[in-house]
This record gives C-alpha cells, sequence and structure tokens, in this order.
C-alpha cells in the first residue's frame, strides 16, 4: 500500500515500498505514478506488462470530489472500476491522505480519505474502509482445528443474521474433539454501515482485520451513527 499525505492542496509526504519521487505536485512509488494537475485535480496511474500486452490502471479525482477509476486494457477497452464522490458537501480536494493499492494491475485500487477520517478509523480501531453498500452477504471460514483459527464478527446499524453454509465438520479426523471447520455466512440489510472482524491464525499467517463498508461521506454523521451502536 502506498499512501500519500495531501496538505493545503500539495503532496507533502509518501510512505510504501520503493518511494522514488515525492515534490509538492508529484510521487512516484510502488509502481505508481501520481500528479497534481493544474486545475487542482490528482491523477494516478500504474501501468504494467503482461503476456497479453499492456495493462493501465488510473484513478482520477476532481476538485470537487468526483473520483474515477477505469482499468485499460491491450484490446483497447476501457473498463470503469469505480466511480463514485469521495468529499462529503462543501469540502475541498486540500488534506487527506491517498491510499494506493499493489499487486497485478487489474486488481489495483484507489482511495482517497479526509483526516478526519482516519482519526474516525483510529478511534473505532477500524484496518480499512471500503465504499461499498453494506447490505450484503460476508461469507468466511469458520474454523478450530489444529491447522488454523479463524472466524468472523459483523457489527452494523442494520440487521444481521447468520449461518452456516454447510454443518461445520466434526466427523472424520476431528471425529470425538472439540475441533470443527466450516463456512459461515453473515447477512446485513437496512443499514447504512457495516464493520467486518476477521480473525485468521495459520502457521505463520495472521490476520486481524476490522473492515468498514459504508457509503456516508460526512466524518461527522458516520461516527455519530458508529458512537451509537459501538459506544
Amino acid at each position: 500500500m502506498l499512501r500519500i499525505l495531501l496538505e493545503d492542496g500539495s503532496f507533502v509526504q509518501a510512505i510504501g515500498l520503493h518511494v522514488e519521487v515525492v515534490s509538492p505536485t508529484h510521487v512516484v512509488g510502488n509502481g505508481w505514478d501520481c500528479s497534481i494537475l493544474e486545475d487542482g485535480s490528482i491523477l494516478c496511474q500504474a501501468v504494467g506488462d503482461y503476456p497479453d500486452g499492456q495493462h493501465s490502471m488510473r484513478c482520477l479525482i476532481k476538485p470537487n470530489g468526483f473520483a474515477r477509476h477505469t482499468l485499460k486494457t491491450p484490446d483497447g477497452n476501457v473498463q470503469t472500476i469505480q466511480r463514485d464522490v469521495v468529499l462529503p458537501k462543501g469540502a475541498k480536494l486540500r488534506d487527506g491522505v491517498i491510499c494506493l493499492s499493489h499487486g497485478r494491475i487489474d486488481n489495483r485500487r484507489c482511495f482517497f480519505r479526509l483526516n478526519e477520517f482516519g482519526d474516525l478509523l483510529k478511534k473505532f480501531g477500524i484496518s480499512t474502509i471500503e465504499r461499498e453498500n453494506p447490505n450484503r452477504s460476508f461469507e468466511s471460514l469458520s474454523a478450530h482445528t489444529p491447522q488454523v483459527n479463524a472466524y468472523q464478527e459483523v457489527i452494523s446499524d442494520g440487521r444481521v443474521s447468520w449461518y452456516y453454509q454447510d454443518e461445520p465438520q466434526t466427523e472424520g479426523r476431528y471425529s470425538g474433539t472439540s475441533f470443527w471447520s466450516g463456512t459461515v455466512t453473515h447477512d446485513v440489510s437496512g443499514a447504512t454501515w457495516a464493520i467486518v472482524k476477521t480473525y485468521v491464525e495459520r502457521g505463520n499467517i495472521h490476520i486481524h482485520s476490522r473492515t468498514l463498508y459504508t457509503r456516508i461521506q460526512n466524518p461527522k454523521v458516520l461516527e455519530a451513527s458508529l458512537s451509537s451502536v459501538l459506544g
């Protein structure tokens, strides 16, 4: 992940692997090339060469907060990955954090957070925020075996129900023990946000995350709603 800190309309810091260039209007790192354009827009691009040709990811954030995330493939097709408004009404694209993922070009993503959002995430111990509809199904491994411990918990301001897609397996090699393994699904409805807590311990792999899914843009509105449920 490459994180670029924006203050008063300029880049002031870049944190990530292989950061090569950092100036008030230009950052290069982790395979991303980001610039502040003359109109105040922010353009970030990542390009990769693959057996079928060149793939390029492009993220453009306009001063009014309108953001468009597109992928261009060798056949010339341009696919819109995401289109969103990343600023609340009245806010300006001057202070915040640009988060750019790494990995294969087709799977890279770009996010913008106001500084207020960063403080809010820290307050509630949230690892990441996804600008997606929280009213959906979340699937995860639920297991307690000699090889892996895993569980998922979902908290929301809406309704949450859960069920096992298949009965946890306690027979066979786990027979007569307290071990189990299965797939659990949490369904969320009537919500404006949902926090998915994921815990996985498998050998040297340790994943402890809290991901917030919401479309709420205003930090104050979101904080009030989270506080009403989480305290």
